[in-house]
C-alpha cells in the first residue's frame, strides 16, 4: 500500500490513480470509462456511497477522487 506523500512528483511513467465515488451505477460506470481511456490514469476503485468511500480511499490511497456531492444523506464515519 503507497503511504502518502505531500511533496510527491509525478514522472511521465507514473499513473494518476483515481477513485469514483457516485451512488447511481451508471455515473460510476461512464465517469470509470471516461478516466481508463485517458493515457495516464487508472481508476483503481468505485465507490456507491460514503462508508464505502472512506474505507475504499484509506485502503486506495488514491491520488484524485471524484465525488458525487449529491450521495444520499448518511453520516459516513471510518471506525
Amino acid at each position: 500500500s503507497r503511504e502518502a506523500a505531500p511533496d510527491r512528483r509525478f514522472s511521465m511513467s507514473d499513473k494518476l490513480r483515481v477513485m469514483v465515488v457516485d451512488d447511481s451505477a451508471f455515473n460510476r460506470r461512464t465517469i470509470g470509462d471516461l478516466l481508463n481511456n485517458i493515457d495516464g490514469v487508472e481508476v483503481v476503485g468505485k465507490a456507491a456511497e460514503g462508508d464505502e468511500a472512506l474505507k475504499l480511499a484509506a485502503s486506495l490511497n488514491p491520488d484524485l477522487i471524484t465525488l458525487d456531492l449529491a450521495l444520499p444523506a448518511k453520516r459516513a464515519r471510518l471506525k
